[in-house]
């Protein structure tokens, strides 16, 4: 079956953008307007990757085995786990299961995938030149903006079968909430 890990599509996406203006640019070289218009850097990040299989397991020790520690065994696949449409209360169909007895589960890995998870973070940042002898003093503003979207990604499929009312629902986030942060870093 497909690894836990598993994610078939990953776009990452990166970019930098400088303004022409300021000192050693195409447009207002010199002067205020240098100072106040040049030197600004805007970047951003962005990410969306498929889910990874849900790890559907039958806790317990259902070979009867002696194992009781791990959950090695998945449950018996006796229907369609695919639900029309997937909610944070159903992602799939608990139905389509059934605890095996005195044996392995039957269920591949990887019917069912969690979530997707889509991010993009966003920086601004001045660049100032403090004047020194040797020109390599500098003052940089930032602002930070993690999933600056606020894109809230669902978390993962509670995948343990066993005697679980929640098993098939999700419960949790796969992001963090819009994190911003302000910084100033001194450059000699």
């Amino acid at each position: 079956g497909l690894s836990n890990a598993d994610r078939p599509q990953m776009f990452s996406a990166a970019a930098i953008y400088n303004p022409p203006f300021g000192r050693g640019e195409r447009w207002l070289r010199s002067g205020f307007g240098a100072a106040v218009a040049g030197n600004w850097e805007f970047t951003v990040i962005a990410r969306t990757e498929s889910g990874t299989p849900v790890v559907i397991t039958a806790s317990g020790d259902p070979a009867n085995i002696g194992n009781t520690q791990y959950n090695y065994d998945r449950p018996n696949l006796v229907g369609n786990p695919h639900v029309a449409n997937p909610s944070d209360a159903e992602w799939l169909n608990p139905a389509a299961f059934q605890q095996p007895v005195y044996a392995f589960g039957n269920a591949p890995r990887g019917l069912i995938r969690n979530p997707d998870y889509q991010d993009a973070d966003t920086s601004v940042i001045k660049n100032i030149a403090i004047p020194s002898q040797d020109n390599k003093l500098m003052l940089q503003l930032r602002f930070d903006a993690f999933n600056a979207l606020n894109l809230i990604t669902r978390g993962g499929v509670d995948g343990n079968f066993t005697d679980n009312p929640t098993f098939g629902q999700i419960h949790s986030i796969g992001s963090s909430p819009r994190q911003l942060q302000f910084a100033a870093k001194f450059y000699f």
